[in-house]
């Protein structure tokens, strides 16, 4: 097993991933997307995060790093991760200080910004659900094998979701607070249907 990640990994890894970022959005900044296989629309900008994430992801299963992650490590992550969004909130991410991307002083504090607050939430927020929500009923059972199969097929029904509240006049949290509690609530039935079909479990 290899050693559980701290501070300084966690910091070093911010730093990776802000550097990523900056660099691919040299060429694709913030908004520009590319089709792929003619139907799929992929935001370039964002694949370093999405790749690292992943990727860190096989490995703290692999590793048991989830279980041993000190939580007091996660508690001081998350407390960074909560007050830097509220900060953001405040200023607002279209503040002349950030940039969607080029090379410039905004797009590369807009990469460190936005890296720092993915890595400090989820390392924080794997820490509360971790201390908080850590029961092993049938329910939890469901939903924990059936999030990876989530993570692969909700981006299509997230969308049509996403244009359901559009021209209806609510508020941008509302529509947001709808959106959400919709997907996480239709999405898991089809990801557990297809996890039961022949041969899928092995992958899904």
């Amino acid at each position: 097993m290899r050693p559980v990640p701290g501070h300084r990994a966690l910091i070093l890894l911010t730093l990776a991933v802000a550097a990523a970022t900056y660099a691919i959005r040299l060429r694709y900044p913030l908004d520009t997307w590319v089709p792929v296989l003619d139907f799929l629309q992929v935001e370039p900008a964002r694949v370093p995060q999405y790749a690292t994430f992943f990727t860190l992801g096989v490995l703290a299963g692999r590793h048991g790093w989830l279980e041993h992650f000190p939580a007091r490590t996660g508690w001081i992550w998350l407390a960074g991760g909560l007050g830097g969004s509220g900060l953001l909130f405040a200023v607002g991410s279209d503040a002349p200080c950030f940039g969607p991307g080029g090379a410039t002083w905004p797009s590369a504090l807009w990469a460190l910004v936005d890296s720092a607050l993915c890595v400090a939430l989820c390392a924080g927020l794997l820490t509360l659900f971790r201390e908080t929500l850590g029961g092993s009923g049938p329910l939890r059972r469901e939903l924990a094998a059936g999030s990876y199969t989530v993570y692969i097929v909700h981006l299509p029904l997230v969308v049509v979701l996403q244009y359901t509240p559009a021209g209806r006049g609510l508020p941008a949290l509302a529509a947001w607070g709808l959106v959400s509690v919709v997907a996480v609530v239709t999405v898991f039935p089809p990801a557990a249907g297809l996890r039961r079909l022949p041969g899928a479990r092995r992958v899904l």
